[in-house]
């Protein structure tokens, strides 16, 4: 096999391979278990109820953080995979959300957590989202990187993850 054959196998391996690549991470992207951070995506995502398959508790309680209304949690595989290890810190992707519900469990709101970065960086590689609607999500509490009035409860969790684990 002539040198210009070989180069143009390895180009059309390298090709397939970046193809591949680029499919799978477009796949990913689309996954239900992928929670977006864009926040006009990620009431959407929510509205729809897309996180509904994760790993959640099992009923209802008062928050230990400052929602000040009853909650449940709901970790992404990604986040559940890693609680379960044990890990101290969780890979890019982890993701919480907690429902917020009034004193006869109707959703009123959520609150969402995902780890954006490869580093938590004192919870600024955090993307931090709190709307208290079910209906318009115009207007978030809360929807950046490192939100102090989120960082402020979350800095005593595991990796900013405040829930307790295993979820009841």
């Amino acid at each position: 096999m002539g040198g210009a054959t070989a180069l143009a196998i390895a180009v059309g391996v390298l090709a397939a391979q970046t193809t591949a690549s680029t499919a799978g991470a477009s796949q990913q992207a689309t996954s239900a278990d992928t929670v977006p951070t864009a926040p006009q995506a990620l009431f959407d995502y929510l509205q729809a109820g897309r996180y509904k398959s994760f790993t959640h508790e099992s009923a209802a309680h008062s928050s230990s953080g400052e929602h000040l209304v009853t909650v449940i949690a709901y970790f992404n595989p990604i986040l559940h995979n890693s609680m379960t290890a044990g890990n101290t810190a969780h890979p890019r992707g982890a993701a919480a959300i907690i429902e917020m519900l009034d004193e006869d469990d109707a959703l009123t709101g959520w609150a969402v957590s995902v780890r954006t970065h490869a580093a938590s960086l004192d919870g600024k590689g955090w993307f931090w989202y709190e709307v208290l609607s079910t209906g318009d999500g115009e207007s978030p509490t809360a929807a950046n990187w490192g939100v102090s009035s989120c960082l402020g409860c979350h800095t005593s969790g595991r990796d900013f993850v405040l829930s307790d684990y295993p979820l009841r």
